[in-house]
Parts: C-alpha cells; structure tokens; sequence
C-alpha cells in the first residue's frame, strides 16, 4: 500500500471526504454550502444516514431489489457470494467471462477471468 494510502486511510471520514476534493478537484470542498453536485454528493455521503438510503450501497441486496422489480432489464448473474475465497474452491464457474468483486465498497477494481 502506498505511504498516502496508509495516512489517508486513518483520517476521520470528513477530513478524508475534503482531502479527496481538494485532491481530484483542486478546491476545497464547502460541506456547511454545497453548491455543485458533486459537493451535494459528498455531503451525502457524510450526512445522510437515513436506512432507506442503505440498500443502495449494497451490490447484492441492489441485485435482488432490482431483479424483484420484473421489469425488462439485464442484471449480471452471482455466480458465488461469501466471506472466505477459500470457499471459491470446487464453486462450478464458467469457464470465462466472470468477475471477482468486493461488495463492501466501490471503486475497487474486480478481478476478470477468462
């Protein structure tokens, strides 16, 4: 893990939020006066804890959510969901085709095999 990394990894939530802006967007990010979308966006991240909102940031549960909908629309298939890689061994996968993705966060980069 890089040295920014390991420091950035054990700021508070709301430090780490601003240092990600003023990183990205050369700016400082206004959280009392948010005025962009992606400000707004930030702003909820940190803010908004409402239950509702919960599911959404869950890619299994948003799978079922939206597959429960019917409507006509095409939702990647699990092949396997679990804690432990370990458990992957003798899991019937196809032969190509298929990723391996974290489903405790986003913008982690899946794992493609075949």
């Amino acid at each position: 893990m890089p040295r920014a990394d390991r420091v950035t990894a054990l700021l508070p939530d709301v430090a780490y939020r601003r240092w990600l802006h003023l990183r990205h967007l050369r700016r400082p990010l206004p959280l009392r006066r948010p005025r962009t979308f992606t400000e707004k966006v930030a702003w909820r991240i940190l803010r908004d804890r409402r239950e509702e909102l919960a599911w959404t940031a869950d890619k299994l549960l948003m799978k079922e959510r939206v597959a429960a909908l019917g409507l006509d629309l095409v939702v990647p298939r699990v092949h396997w969901s679990g804690t432990d890689v370990g458990d992957l061994v003798g899991v019937d996968l196809p032969a190509a085709g298929w990723v391996l993705k974290p489903n405790h966060g986003s913008g982690h980069r899946g794992l493609l095999f075949g």
